[in-house]
């Protein structure tokens, strides 16, 4: 016989005492004959076999028709199986054959309350109150049921016996508070709270519950009382000031409000992530509020001041000035979180963008090479590191940034754009124009009318004098996505001079000219001019363009040669 055989046995004979107790001599006698029967049904029932435990059980009932231990597995088995007309049947019988069973009455509850008859189930439990006075498991069993069945007083009846047989306690007087809600009796309901209080005035947390209930009824001026209460027993209490503030602020009285707001910002005890739920409903509902928002600063002062090194607090604190677009303050809490904590990606990514705005070239370009190391598969900080050494003049460094970085642009075709123009333009300042017009026309296949490139890549052709039917078909859509930008204007008006259509150039430089003069504009207006046979007046142009290039780097090579001869060279 295996181990497991052996347990069920010694379980089964366990069981069986339970019901051999006083049990006559004919009674036990039969126990003894069907005993090898019942433990085989027994066994089938702790292997999982219900159906064959069943079929055992009944027979045994029909042989012995007073079996109640039969009676009462037979019930659960069929209680289990769904089947309560059954298991009702079995268990009223055993109820029936030992009425003084408890197990046998608990079982006959459960089926009742699994059936739907709660009323039965109900008077199931007062009998076995009756039967068990001193079990006081079975007093909170029949407020329960009482409760089930809507019957609210009685079992608020149960409860109070069970009081006088204990005492006033937390978990009764608060089932009662309940119930008397329920039955619309809030006076009931106040008193039982304060019952409660009594036994225990010292208890902060009676005096909430008293606050709250009578928050909820409207008597806000009791609740003040109760709270001011709570703060004298515990000042440091980490929610009182919150409550109190929380008062303040339905009562319309801001200004007290935010005092004990501000004060409950200064306990150590209440916790940091409690403080930024409260900050961030004021960052929804600040936006338009000038009032809220200068009370949310107020409270991100305090908070960075109680939790100096906790980089959630400086998170919190930079966000709300990201939104301000107060962007050396943004940056300054965002190196502080990383400072603290450099392992969230989304931080770095504030950081670059507030690096960005304040226009930060050198930091933008140091911060996204210490991003893009921790985190290599993340592509913005390649992005911004291209941008920045491009702007730095380091064209070799941001070729390296954007061309590894742009592989690992998944499903972002906007941000894979950014991605070539600027590996377009890079390469064309190293003065790679094959590579660069390679990663014009890949921008163009994401987006043709990316009026940037349309613009740059017909104004590189046209200096290079190659395509120029191609470029003054872009320049022109260029002009067309942003007709006021002097920038399309003059690129567009460029490409008809170099396809020798000076009236039509002249018209687009002038207004490039009138929009944005620079010296680039008046050395190309100046060489229409000298093609449309107004020499003089190009010359004013020249000297004009000459004039107004400090760098010396805006104008061509040409520009001195051409004022001096008075003609126009290439």
């Amino acid at each position: 016989m295996n181990l497991k055989i052996i347990i069920l046995l010694f379980f089964f004979i366990t069981q069986l005492s339970l019901f051999a107790q006083n049990k006559d001599e004919k009674s036990a006698k039969k126990e003894r004959e069907n005993s090898a029967q019942f433990l085989d049904g027994f066994k089938q029932r702790q292997l999982g076999n219900p159906d064959e435990a069943i079929r055992i059980y009944e027979a045994d009932i029909e042989k012995y028709p007073d079996d109640d231990a039969a009676m009462f597995y037979l019930a659960e088995l069929y209680a289990n199986k769904q089947d309560f007309v059954l298991a009702l049947q079995m268990a009223k019988k055993a109820v029936e054959l030992k009425p003084n069973n408890e197990w046998y009455r608990l079982l006959l509850v459960d089926i009742y309350l699994a059936s739907g008859d709660l009323d039965s189930m109900t008077k199931e439990m007062e009998s076995l109150v009756e039967l068990y006075p001193e079990n006081l498991d079975f007093f909170n069993q029949l407020a329960v049921a009482y409760i089930r069945n809507n019957n609210y007083q009685s079992a608020i009846d149960v409860f109070n016996q069970l009081e006088k047989r204990t005492r006033i306690s937390e978990e009764i007087s608060m089932q009662k508070v309940k119930l008397y809600q329920l039955m619309g009796k809030e006076k009931k309901a106040f008193r039982e709270i304060k019952k409660l209080i009594n036994t225990n005035p010292q208890a902060t947390r009676y005096h909430a519950i008293l606050a709250e209930m009578y928050m909820s009824a409207n008597m806000k001026e009791n609740a003040l009382k109760e709270y001011l209460t709570i703060k004298k027993l515990d000042p440091q209490d980490e929610y009182i000031d919150l409550s109190i503030a929380d008062f303040y602020q339905k009562k319309g009285d801001q200004q007290k409000a935010t005092q004990y707001l501000l004060d409950g910002f200064t306990n150590s005890r209440l916790d940091i992530d409690t403080k930024i739920q409260i900050l961030l409903s004021f960052y929804k509902i600040s936006e338009n509020q000038p009032e809220l928002t200068e009370k949310a600063f107020k409270l991100l002062e305090v908070l960075i001041e109680t939790h100096p090194n906790d980089p959630k607090a400086w998170s919190v604190y930079a966000d709300f000035y990201a939104r301000e677009e107060k962007w050396i303050k943004t940056r300054d809490a965002y190196r502080k979180v990383i400072s603290l904590d450099s392992s969230r990606f989304v931080v770095w990514q504030q950081l670059l963008f507030a690096e960005s705005e304040i226009g930060e070239t050198q930091a933008l370009a140091d911060e996204s090479k210490r991003a893009f190391r921790l985190f290599p598969v993340q592509p913005l900080p390649y992005l911004f590191n291209g941008i920045a050494n491009y702007q730095l003049k380091n064209e070799v460094l941001a070729i390296q940034s954007l061309e590894r970085g742009k592989d690992f642009v998944y499903d972002n075709p906007i941000m894979l754009e950014q991605f070539l123009l600027l590996l377009g333009d890079a390469y064309h300042s190293q003065g790679n124009d094959k590579k660069s017009f390679e990663y014009y026309e890949k921008v163009l296949k994401i987006n043709p009318s990316n009026s940037f490139v349309l613009n740059n890549y017909a104004y590189y052709l046209s200096l290079k004098n190659e395509q120029l039917e191609k470029a003054e078909k872009m320049a022109l859509r260029a002009v067309q996505l942003d007709t006021e930008n002097p920038s399309n204007q003059d690129t567009y008006g460029w490409v008809l001079f170099k396809n020798s259509k000076y009236s039509e150039a002249k018209m687009w430089i002038e207004k490039a000219v009138n929009l944005s003069p620079n010296a680039t504009l008046y050395e190309h207006y100046g060489d229409v001019l000298y093609k449309l046979g107004e020499t003089n007046k190009a010359i004013e142009y020249w000297q004009k363009a000459k004039d107004s290039d400090s760098s010396g780097k805006e104008t061509s090579e040409f520009l001195n040669k051409k004022l001096i001869d008075k003609t126009y060279y290439e």
